[in-house]
C-alpha cells in the first residue's frame, strides 16, 4: 500500500489534489466594505536633528558622521534617563506629587558634577534670557 491510497483512505475527498481544487465552487467573502486600518509606525524618538544643529552652530565647515550622531543621541537619552530617575527619587522622598526645578537641577548637580553643571547652568540662563528677549522684542513689533 502507497502512500497515497494511505491518504485516500483516511480522507473522504481524496480525487481532489490540491488546495485550489478544493477551494474552487466555493464563495469567497472580500472584505472590502471595512477599509483597513494600517498601522502607522511611530517614529522614535530621537535627538539627532538637534545634535546636527548644535554641532553646525559650534562648527560650520565640519562634518560629523552618522555614526558620531547616534552615539551622541545614545548619551543623551542615557543622560536624560539618570537624571530623570534621581529627580524621581528625590520627588518621592521629598513626600511631593510634583517634579520641579529645583529636583531637576540637583539630580543634574549630583550626575554631572557641580563644575560642569555650574558651567551648563550659566550657559542655560544666558539662553533663556535671550529667547525671552526675542519674543518680547516680536510682541513689540506686532503691537
Amino acid at each position: 500500500m502507497d502512500r497515497n491510497s494511505e491518504i485516500s483512505a483516511e480522507q473522504p475527498h481524496s480525487n481532489i489534489d490540491t488546495l485550489s481544487e478544493l477551494t474552487a465552487g466555493t464563495k469567497r467573502t472580500a472584505t472590502t466594505s471595512a477599509p483597513h486600518a494600517h498601522r502607522t509606525r511611530r517614529a522614535k524618538p530621537s535627538y539627532q536633528n538637534y545634535i546636527y544643529k548644535v554641532f553646525r552652530l559650534i562648527g560650520p565647515e565640519l562634518r560629523i558622521s552618522k555614526k558620531s550622531i547616534e552615539v551622541m543621541n545614545s548619551f543623551m537619552f542615557d543622560m536624560f534617563e539618570r537624571m530623570s530617575e534621581r529627580a524621581f527619587l528625590m520627588v518621592k522622598t521629598r513626600k511631593r506629587s510634583t517634579l520641579g526645578e529645583s529636583e531637576i537641577e540637583a539630580a543634574a548637580k549630583l550626575i554631572l558634577g557641580q563644575d560642569i553643571f555650574k558651567e551648563c547652568d550659566d550657559k542655560y540662563k544666558k539662553a533663556l534670557l535671550r529667547y525671552k528677549k526675542c519674543v518680547e522684542a516680536e510682541q513689540q513689533m506686532h503691537e
